[in-house]
């Protein structure tokens, strides 16, 4: 059951006719992405160069297929070859990039996660929503 905080949100949203605004026009662009077959060692560089803790790993048609963290990437830096391929969780909750921000936050919800990665309709991962892109939204109309 949504908590009373979760309904406020979808009821301001629909108030303010951004609930069926699609998660694109919210998402952050430009998302990194990591090859399958990429060393643990190369995905923790670009961790690291980028400041990032997770990021969607592609298969050789750019579809993602998975996802990693900095927590996956502690796990297998103490236990195998930096030079090995990196594992990655193949369980990952994503949204599509014209599903709406209604479904974005029942998403959000249900899951507890921070953000979900968003795929085009080709599986392609092309942005990724958070809660803060939804609140800095939501901020920026109600000062209007």
């Amino acid at each position: 059951m949504m908590e009373d905080n979760e309904k406020q949100i979808l009821e301001y949203a629909e108030q303010r006719n951004l609930a069926k605004t699609p998660v694109h026009k919210f998402m952050t662009k430009g998302v990194l992405k990591v090859a399958k077959g990429s060393s643990i060692k190369a995905v923790i560089n670009m961790f690291r160069e980028h400041r990032i803790t997770g990021a969607p790993v592609i298969d050789a048609n750019d579809r993602m297929i998975g996802i990693v963290t900095g927590y996956d990437l502690i796990l297998q830096a103490a236990t195998r070859d930096l030079n090995d391929s990196v594992m990655f969780n193949k369980k990952v909750v994503s949204i599509r990039m014209d599903e709406t921000l209604t479904s974005a936050i029942k998403a959000l919800h249900k899951t507890k996660y921070h953000s979900l990665h968003v795929v085009n309709s080709m599986g392609h991962a092309v942005g990724i929503i958070s809660q803060q892109d939804i609140l800095n939204e939501l901020l920026t109309l109600a000062q209007l």
